[in-house]
């Protein structure tokens, strides 16, 4: 099965607790994922199962819109995780 990552540039972040908001808004709206953010890469990862498409944040709130109000959300970056064979 393949994964999807999506690198989704984030800024405004200052801190670990900054981090911890975003990923909390992230799960907030996408429970299904994993989601991973640093300040200082001022990026958010987010893996998941399905192909997502995220809207721009002045988007409707439902279908899979990303709001993160006091962060400025960026580029978004897709990637194709293929399963590791052994």
């Amino acid at each position: 099965m393949q994964m999807y990552r999506y690198i989704i540039g984030v800024g405004g972040m200052a801190c670990g607790s900054c981090e911890s908001h975003v990923n909390n808004e992230v799960r907030k709206h996408f429970p299904n994922v994993s989601v991973k953010s640093s300040h200082l890469k001022k990026q958010t990862i987010i893996e998941s199962k399905e192909k997502t498409r995220f809207k721009r944040s002045g988007a409707s709130h439902h279908q899979h819109s990303l709001r993160l109000p006091l962060y400025q959300r960026r580029n978004i970056r897709e990637e194709i995780l293929l399963p590791k064979t052994v």
